[in-house]
């Protein structure tokens, strides 16, 4: 979001796509603004091309077609995958990003070596790319075996905690770390209660999982972005970080308030030391933050009750820490330590979601909820515009590539929609080729 400052203390905001909207139509019908940056860029280069959205590929081809041949692009992604079409993004093919660009060349060369996954990873995924391109593993481990299973509606709903954790145990047992194991869901919902009951069937192993801390992952709640400023300890390894985090305190500050903050706390070398002076004898979580949120907002001139684009936020933020806190099923605790452990990264087995582990590897991976209706998700299947068999192909991929060398699935049986039918295994998964291990359990 950004903030368009008005007379008095009224903002309006405007939502990121819009944002786009606005620059692409600012760049169509000024073309010096093209024009200058033209000039100014020779290179522009695109990461995960395949989920740039279509206002993203006009923004920077304005500047390529105005730029008299100066600017040249360098695009890098794999259309395999393209998981993020339901948010906007688009895959084009090279043909479309020579029109688009009106660019006579672009060269496509292919990688065809990996160096993270196996040779069995990399061969049961390839069941799942968009296209036959041959894959070699580059990896020092590249012939190891590892284990890879598919465990087929052979577990109910209610073992699977049960199920991971033997998993879990066993590959800690064979030497692997445990922040190199990872286990995924497709929904946030399931893994959420999963960490929970994982940390009690296995006391001794340190868990990275969503549910563990009582303050919700409000990432974009500028209160979240403060309490993360006071919780973080000021290490000297820890002091870019934390300016970086001040500086963006203070952008938002100036755009939720419309308004500049005072001279001597607005850069963030001043707003880093304004809250390491910050001093509360509070020994429980949430009293701390509120009085250190108090005293902070105090030294910064801002008075709450003025402004309700703060006043919301810190509703939300307590509200839902508090949630957490008095809701049975959480049982954790609420002094300032547990909170700070929040941010301090446990270096344990990750419990993410799908869609958040792109870009990351781990020796171990573990993936349950390998259902139609949750891979896809059902308003994906319910959505002309996205085809249902590319979406669950394209998932999977990225599931499966996350694995170096061990690969389980699981597909349990017990859940129901909502007019209760039971959910059915993925069918793009049971029909990949593959000799799968058997574990005894």
């Amino acid at each position: 979001m950004i903030s368009v400052k008005q007379s008095g203390r009224g903002e309006k905001l405007h939502p990121f796509d819009m944002v786009l909207y606005l620059a692409y139509e600012l760049m169509s019908r000024i073309k010096e603004i093209p024009k200058t940056l033209g000039a100014i860029i020779r290179s522009i280069c695109i990461d995960e091309y395949q989920d740039t959205q279509d206002l993203q590929y006009g923004i920077l081809s304005e500047v390529v077609k105005n730029s008299s041949g100066f600017t040249k692009i360098f695009i890098v992604g794999d259309i395999s995958q393209a998981i993020y079409s339901s948010l906007g993004g688009i895959a084009k093919s090279r043909k479309e990003i020579m029109q688009e660009f009106e660019i006579d060349q672009l060269a496509h060369l292919k990688l065809t070596g990996n160096y993270r996954s196996s040779q069995r990873i990399i061969d049961l995924s390839i069941n799942l790319q968009d296209d036959e391109t041959q894959v070699v593993s580059l990896a020092d481990y590249a012939d190891k075996r590892g284990i890879i299973t598919f465990n087929n509606q052979d577990y109910h709903k209610d073992d699977i905690p049960e199920l991971i954790a033997k998993m879990v145990a066993l590959h800690i047992n064979n030497g692997v770390p445990s922040h190199e194991i990872c286990i995924l869901a497709p929904q946030w919902w399931l893994i959420t209660s999963l960490g929970r009951k994982l940390v009690t069937l296995l006391p001794d192993v340190k868990f990275d999982a969503s549910g563990l801390s009582p303050l919700h992952h409000q990432r974009d709640n500028i209160w979240f972005k403060i309490a993360r400023l006071f919780l973080v300890e000021p290490e000297p390894r820890l002091y870019l970080p934390r300016l970086r985090w001040a500086g963006s305190i203070i952008r938002e500050l100036e755009s939720l308030v419309g308004a500049d903050l005072p001279d001597e706390v607005r850069t963030p070398r001043r707003l880093l030391r304004l809250a390491n002076s910050i001093k509360c004898s509070e020994t429980e979580g949430i009293p701390y933050l509120e009085d250190v949120f108090r005293q902070f907002m105090m030294n910064l001139k801002i008075n709450l009750e003025d402004y309700s684009s703060l006043n919301e936020p810190w509703d939300s933020f307590f509200e839902k820490a508090n949630d957490r806190l008095n809701n049975p099923e959480y049982n954790i605790h609420s002094d300032i330590f547990s909170l700070k452990k929040m941010f301090k990264r446990p270096g344990g087995v990750v419990v993410t979601s799908c869609h958040s582990i792109k870009g990351e590897e781990y020796e171990t991976v573990i993936c349950f909820g390998i259902l139609k209706g949750y891979i896809p998700n059902w308003n994906s299947i319910l959505n002309d515009d996205i085809d249902e068999d590319i979406e669950a192909r394209r998932l999977l991929y990225v599931i499966i590539t996350r694995a170096k060398k061990n690969f389980h699935l699981i597909s349990e049986f017990g859940r129901r929609t909502q007019r209760g039918h039971p959910y059915c295994t993925s069918q793009n998964i049971e029909c990949v080729d593959c000799e799968y291990d058997v574990l005894d359990l």
